[in-house]
């Protein structure tokens, strides 16, 4: 990708981190930035200069608050894209998206979803307080991004091949496949211990990064950002070296 095309995009990115921003501080809702987005923080004073990724995270009750506002702040230029707003996105986060521009992945481009330029919104639940608790709640984020996939499959059943058991769930009809969706949903969300202090990451990493203390995101400090200041955790740099080791060296333009 060229410079001018990458920048295009980070500054479409910066617009939709600036109405995110702009709704949760006006309605006391608290959200961080997340991943590479909190290295370029903090390395760069904003964006990864290589980089065209943008990451926040939400409680997920944060998060149901945010997405009830965003109609009020949205108009016509902006889309909120989750499981209840476009039933066939594949993700099991959110995204922002912006209307009237066109980025599609290659893993989605043929779906009929909203294909703009976006900022992922991950969700943060209650972590279970037992190791065994863990594994099945990572086993049923498992199944939740397998149903998900369902929707790829149907669209292009030629090129994304699935198991004969897996035919049959994803031919079950649309009402009853969305039930059992939402209940395993429900499940990953509900399984955690509200007196854990680690939420789960629903950003489908695996355990070893997805487990993260609650003081981390419950508490941030805002930290400039190009031409604004976004929230990011008040520990943050334990949070980076938790993630990227030492984070202030970059290694191959990967980081």
């Amino acid at each position: 990708m060229d410079d001018s095309k990458r920048k295009r995009i980070q500054d479409n990115e910066l617009e939709l981190l600036k109405i995110l921003d702009k709704i949760c501080r006006e309605n006391n809702i608290r959200y961080s930035l997340a991943f590479g987005s909190v290295l370029g923080a903090v390395r760069h004073g904003g964006f990864i200069p290589w980089d065209d990724d943008a990451d926040v995270v939400m409680e997920y009750n944060q998060y149901k608050k945010f997405s009830k506002l965003c109609k009020d702040y949205f108009g016509t230029d902006y889309f909120l894209q989750d499981s209840d707003t476009e039933r066939e996105t594949p993700f099991v986060f959110a995204k922002i998206r912006k209307n009237k521009t066109k980025m599609p992945e290659k893993s989605t481009q043929d779906l009929n979803i909203n294909q703009g330029i976006w900022v992922d919104i991950f969700f943060l639940v209650n972590a279970c307080k037992s190791s065994f608790g863990l594994k099945i709640q990572n086993a049923l984020i498992q199944i939740y991004q397998s149903l998900k996939c369902r929707y790829r499959y149907l669209n292009n059943k030629k090129v994304y091949s699935v198991s004969a058991f897996k035919k049959i769930i994803y031919n079950i009809p649309n009402p009853i496949y969305r039930l059992i969706e939402k209940f395993v949903f429900f499940l990953i969300r509900t399984i955690g211990s509200k007196k854990s202090d680690k939420y789960y990451n629903m950003s489908n990493d695996g355990l070893d990064i997805s487990i993260v203390p609650k003081s981390w995101f419950d508490d941030t400090v805002a930290r400039k950002f190009e031409d604004t200041e976004l929230s990011i955790p008040k520990e943050w740099d334990e949070y980076l070296t938790f993630l990227y080791g030492d984070y202030m060296k970059p290694v191959d333009k990967v980081q």
